[in-house]
Order: C-alpha cells, then structure tokens, then sequence
C-alpha cells in the first residue's frame, strides 16, 4: 500500500506546458460546464488556459480539459482507489502508476488519479470497467472533459512529472485487461472484457467441494506440488496475498488452481471457493452493471487463462 497525499485547493501551475498551452479548456462547477453550458465539446468554444482559469475564479468553478481526436493525449482516471479508513492507494492502483511511469495528479477528492499520457486508444474498448481489487479505471482520448488539478503525485519515483510519450502498448494492456468490448453497434458490451468475455464452462462433474478437497489432498500426498500450493491457497486467510501483488491475485490464482482441479466446472469452483478459508464478503459484491459480482469474474478470468484440466480420477466416498 502506498501513501496517499491530503487533496489541496486547484490550481493548474504543474500540468504538464503541452495541455496548457492548448486553447482546449473550459470551466466546469461540480464536474458540470458552465463556460460554455453547452457546446462544450466544440472547439471555438473552448478557451485557452489562462482565461479558464479567471473565469473559473469568476464563476467560482473550476477548469477542465478537453480531449479532442486530434490531439496525441490518453487520460487514464482511476477512482476511489483508496479504501475507506485508509491513506493509501490500492497496490493494484500503485502497479498502473508504474507501469505508466508518467505526469501522475490527484482528482479534487483525494481519491483518485488522473494519469496522461500520449498514445491512441482502440475503437475496439469501451472507455471504463471496474478495477479487480476496489474502484474504476476510464481510459480517455477524445469528447471527455477532465478537471484537472495540478495536485501532483509523486507516486512514482520514475515519473519526472512529464507525459509519457511510450505509452501505447501499456494502454492496450489495460483496456484488455479492464474494459469492456465495444458490441457491433459501436456501445460498449459491459458483460465481457478480454478476461471474462467467454462464457463460463457447462461442463458438469457431478461432484461436490468436499470430493475436490480430498482428491487434491490424495495428490498432495503422492508428492504433486500442484496439488500441495493448491491446499496452501485454499487454508490461507482470506486477507492473504499468498506471495503476489494482493489478495484479489492470491484470489485469482486459488481460482485458477481449482479451474485445473474442476475441470472448468465454474459452479463446482464457486462451492470449493466458498469452503475455502479465502471466502469473503467481497466475493458476491456486485461491481458491474450488468449484475455480475467479485466472484463471477473472477471465476471467468481463472477459465479463460487456464490452460489445461484434472485427467485423473476423483477421490470419492
């Protein structure tokens, strides 16, 4: 976990000079424009900084960027990164600021980041999804506003505070892994990612966790260490990172294990999940849209990234 910084009053003064010097601006109150109220997104309505900010100081609001298609820019906004009781951003978050390794601020409330970048975003990806451990990712390059605040992180040790000019191949890593695919109409399909968009296995074992449990527990015994770091995932505390980057992965790996074990059977990995040690509160929150919970996805990440299944026979009683 890492540090967070106390969120100050706006001012621009360290946004990078290739935003500010653009007549790319306007000024928002409560996230919404006001200078213009309308037609913001159409560019001899927008203003160059400078003027933003008195107008801003005028109409007591504050002063927003404005993407456009032609300009080189990627605004990547993580929100609510920090967990509730705690100064500290999430290790899933910290892990996208040093991949990005670029002009790193805070968003007005403290809890969130505002990442730019240069680069090209894919029509293939919706534009936001939910992060695996707590918050949203949205991942910007054209007809969105951000209100920038100048608050800039130090986060990264790497970052300088300019924009990362490299980016492209980072940003494609992050929509695969977090965004949605766009559907035929052009709207985003929020039920798929890259990681979740195949369908859970029909495949049905008939069996229940118990017989899993000492199935795994027999294989242990023969000296398979597949079968023994899976017995360590499934007694280790739910608050566990079991040596990666953060219990949501010590999660995904415990659920891929049991996909080997399973068989791809997803409903047969929940109950084994469940009578595990790592079950959660967290595992049937909901976090998207479209109703599917921690859990569920999770599941679907383990099946689509497992490679191969249990061949053997089952201990049964």
């Amino acid at each position: 976990m890492w540090e967070s910084e106390p969120a100050r009053e706006h001012g621009v003064g360290s946004v990078p000079e290739p935003l500010r010097e653009r007549t790319q601006w306007i000024v928002t109150n409560h996230k919404a424009p006001i200078r213009p109220r309308e037609g913001w997104n159409v560019p001899e309505n927008q203003l160059p900084m400078d003027i933003a900010l008195r107008q801003s100081k005028r109409y007591i609001g504050q002063p927003a960027y404005v993407l456009q298609s032609d300009d080189p820019f990627v605004i990547v906004d993580l929100d609510d990164v920090v967990p509730e009781g705690s100064s500290d951003i999430t290790q899933e978050a910290q892990r996208i600021v040093q991949e990005l390794s670029t002009y790193t601020e805070w968003s007005r409330s403290g809890e969130g980041l505002h990442l730019i970048v240069e680069g090209e975003r894919s029509l293939e990806w919706g534009e936001k999804g939910a992060l695996d451990d707590i918050g949203e990712i949205e991942i910007y390059d054209r007809d969105q506003y951000v209100v920038l605040t100048g608050n800039r992180s130090n986060l990264c040790e790497k970052s300088t505070g300019a924009i990362e000019e490299n980016a492209g191949d980072v940003i494609a890593n992050l929509e695969r892994k977090y965004l949605p695919m766009r559907t035929e109409s052009g709207e985003p399909d929020e039920s798929s990612s890259t990681d979740d968009r195949a369908s859970e296995s029909n495949n049905s074992t008939g069996l229940c966790a118990e017989d899993i449990r000492r199935t795994v527990e027999e294989y242990a015994k023969s000296g398979s260490n597949q079968a023994k770091r899976t017995l360590n995932r499934w007694d280790s505390p739910s608050s566990s990172s079991e040596g990666l980057s953060s219990p949501s992965e010590a999660d995904l790996g415990f659920a891929s294990d049991l996909a080997f074990w399973c068989r791809e059977d997803a409903k047969l990995v929940d109950k084994c999940f469940r009578h595990s040690s790592r079950i959660r509160s967290k595992w049937d929150e909901v976090h998207y849209s479209d109703g599917k919970t921690y859990g569920d996805v999770t599941i679907q990440k383990a099946i689509k990234t497992n490679g191969s299944t249990f061949s053997g026979h089952y201990v049964t009683r």
